[in-house]
C-alpha cells in the first residue's frame, strides 16, 4: 500500500512539474546587454542594439533626437537593470513636438501555429527625472504582426495594446520609480502563422504641451513554443563543380625556310612549251 502511495505521489509531482515548466524565451537578447556601456549612452553615441552582431533579433531601434520641439532619445545604461547589467532608456527631453515617435522592433521570430504566446516588456520610472501625470502624457504601444511561412503575406489580426506613461489618472500607476512592472499581452497565433514580429513604440500625443522625464525598460520578451529553427544557408543554391576545360594543344610551327646560299640565287622556273602554231590558211588565186 505504501509503495502504491509513494509511486502515485511521484507521478503527481512529475505531472505538476511538467504543467508549471517555464516556457521558452524566444528573444535571447531582450535584456539589452549588448553593446556594453559604462554610463548612460544614447543611440546617437553608438548604443544601437540593432547594429550589433550579438543582437540579430532586433530589426529596428530608432528615436527622434533631431529636429525642432525637443528630443525623444533611446539608448542603453548601466545605472539600473532588472536582469543582467544594463537596460534601455527612453528620454523625453523638453519634447513639445506632437506625435514624436521612437521604436524598438524585433525581426521575424519563428513560432508554431495555434499556440499561446506571452509578449512583454518591463518598465520603471527614473527617480531623478520622472515622467509625471502633471504634463502631456506619452504612450507605450505594443504591436504584434503574424506572418505566413513566406515572411511576406500577413495572416490573422494585428494585435494592438496602448499604455499611458506612467499610467492613467483614474487607476493606479502602471510604471513607478519604486519597482519594475511588466507590461504584457497573452496572445494566440493564427492557425497558418509561422512567424511573428513585435514592435514597441513610444509616442507623444498630438495635443499641445510638453513632455519630460526618463523611463527605463528591460527584459523585452516573447515566451512560448519555438517554431522550427532555420538553416541560414538552406536557400542558398549549391552550384555543381564545373570541370576544368582541357588545356589547348600546343601546335609546333614549322621551321622557317632558309633561302638558298651562293652567288647564283636565281631559281629556275619550269614553264610549259608554247602551243603549236595553227596552219596558215590558203588564199584562192595565190600559189
Amino acid at each position: 500500500m505504501s509503495q502504491l502511495v509513494h509511486t502515485t505521489a511521484i507521478a503527481l509531482f512529475c505531472a505538476s512539474a511538467t504543467a508549471f515548466a517555464e516556457p521558452t524565451q524566444l528573444l535571447e537578447s531582450g535584456s539589452f546587454e549588448w553593446p556594453p556601456v559604462s554610463r548612460r549612452k544614447s543611440l546617437e553615441e553608438g548604443a544601437d542594439v540593432s547594429k550589433s552582431a550579438m543582437n540579430a533579433e532586433w530589426y529596428t531601434f530608432k528615436d527622434s533626437a533631431t529636429g525642432e520641439g525637443g528630443k525623444l532619445v533611446l539608448g542603453l545604461t548601466n545605472e539600473v537593470f532588472r536582469t543582467g547589467r544594463q537596460c534601455m532608456f527612453v528620454q523625453f527631453d523638453k519634447l513639445t513636438r506632437p506625435a514624436a515617435v521612437a521604436q524598438l522592433a524585433s525581426d521575424f521570430v519563428s513560432i508554431k501555429p495555434g499556440e499561446k504566446y506571452h509578449v512583454s516588456i518591463w518598465g520603471r520610472i527614473d527617480k531623478k527625472n520622472p515622467v509625471t501625470l502633471d504634463q502631456r502624457v506619452p504612450h507605450l504601444k505594443m504591436r504584434v504582426d503574424w506572418f505566413m511561412a513566406d515572411r511576406e503575406e500577413q495572416t490573422g489580426n494585428v494585435e494592438y495594446r496602448v499604455q499611458p506613461i506612467p499610467g492613467s489618472r483614474s487607476r493606479p500607476l502602471m510604471f513607478t520609480a519604486a519597482k519594475w512592472t511588466e507590461y504584457f499581452a497573452n496572445l494566440k497565433s493564427p492557425e497558418d502563422a509561422a512567424f511573428m514580429r513585435v514592435t514597441w513604440t513610444w509616442e507623444t500625443p498630438p495635443q499641445a504641451g510638453e513632455t519630460n522625464g526618463v523611463v527605463f525598460f528591460d527584459d523585452a520578451g516573447i515566451e512560448g513554443e519555438s517554431g522550427p529553427k532555420e538553416d541560414p544557408f538552406a536557400d542558398v543554391p549549391v552550384e555543381p563543380e564545373k570541370p576544368e576545360p582541357p588545356a589547348p594543344e600546343k601546335v609546333t610551327p614549322p621551321p622557317p625556310v632558309k633561302p638558298p646560299q651562293g652567288e647564283n640565287l636565281a631559281v629556275p622556273v619550269s614553264t610549259p612549251p608554247p602551243p603549236p602554231l595553227a596552219p596558215r590558211p590558203k588564199v584562192p588565186g595565190k600559189k
